[in-house]
């Protein structure tokens, strides 16, 4: 049986609330606000298998074979695993309180060239901390590695990403924002789905196109979950960054090149530029580790939905 663990927290994170009553301004969105659950994934070995965690080994059922990709021959690993009192917002069975989601860490075309996913729902008192399932990567493939992460989960409010709005809705805010000069005044990036890894809330599609997903029945399938590596980035930062997390954010630029190509780099205002002095090149290394702290090397955020119109459910990914 897993008893419950507590976990201790170095430092911890808080996101800053938004400056804007969002439904005031535009009465479109009265009603639209859902909670999510905000991860904080921080990179660290040996966190505990029956924790709320990413990656590393997870508890397992003792004698459950390793599942195994049969197409590609691949084992699948450890993403993520949550207590349902971590996690209250994901649809658990009434007889699971601990979710486990693991992935084939290549590429499958099926799947929107993300890894495939398998989704567990386990009773914690039918496991064991003995027992474990390990991550394997043994082909040179594998390209999705998830890197161990310990998590420190924080409740924030969301609103619908702007390509769930309509052509008019999105005109307003488009109208509003041009208005203000105010970094925090920019719905996509600012006001309305949190980048990074979380529970709940709404997807997040990067500045992508929103589709709309159905299960082969025509359910609308629900959103359990994102999977980012960054939690905020040049555009983000201004609202995402946690508090406590204060570093010199810069920001992307593109410079085009003779040859007509592109590079991208982080250009820093002066000041920014005198403060970066005062960091050590193992401090700097270390908070760009922690920026990017999941590591799973996906090119944009994996949205995973779920299908409970059928059963067993069936899952898929954007």
């Amino acid at each position: 049986m897993i008893a419950d663990s507590t976990v201790i927290f170095a430092m911890k994170l808080t996101t800053r609330q938004s400056p804007y009553q969002l439904e005031e301004l535009f009465p479109f969105l009265r009603g639209t606000a859902r909670e999510a659950l905000r991860l904080h994934p921080r990179r660290e070995q040996g966190v505990d298998v029956t924790s709320s965690k990413i990656g590393g080994s997870i508890a397992w059922p003792v004698g459950e074979p390793h599942p195994i990709c049969r197409t590609k021959s691949c084992p699948a690993v450890p993403v993520v695993q949550l207590r349902r009192s971590d996690a209250p917002m994901l649809p658990f069975p009434d007889d699971a309180d601990l979710f486990q989601l693991l992935w084939y860490p290549q590429a499958y075309d099926e799947w929107g060239y993300n890894p495939r996913v398998e989704v567990y729902w386990r009773d914690s008192k039918t496991l064991s901390a003995d027992s474990v399932l390990i991550p394997i990567y043994e082909n040179h493939e594998d390209i999705f590695v998830v890197h161990e992460c310990r998590v420190q989960p924080e409740i924030i409010v969301e609103y619908p990403y702007i390509e769930l709005l309509s052509e008019d809705e999105q005109k307003i805010i488009w109208d509003w924002e041009d208005e203000q000069n105010d970094p925090l005044a920019r719905y996509q990036y600012c006001l309305s789905t949190c980048p990074g890894t979380k529970v709940g809330g709404y997807p997040d599609y990067s500045g992508q196109g929103a589709p709309s997903w159905s299960g082969a029945t025509g359910h609308t399938l629900k959103y359990l979950l994102t999977l980012s590596d960054d939690e905020w980035d040049g555009g983000s930062f201004p609202r995402w960054r946690p508090i406590e997390q204060q570093f010199p954010p810069g920001r992307t630029v593109i410079e085009e090149q003779p040859d007509g190509s592109a590079i991208q780099r982080i250009q820093y205002t002066p000041d920014e530029e005198r403060e970066l002095e005062n960091w050590s090149r193992e401090r700097r290394s270390q908070y760009h580790a922690e920026r990017a702290a999941l590591g799973t090397y996906l090119k944009y955020p994996m949205n995973v939905f779920v299908d409970t119109s059928v059963d067993p459910w069936t899952y898929q990914t954007a």
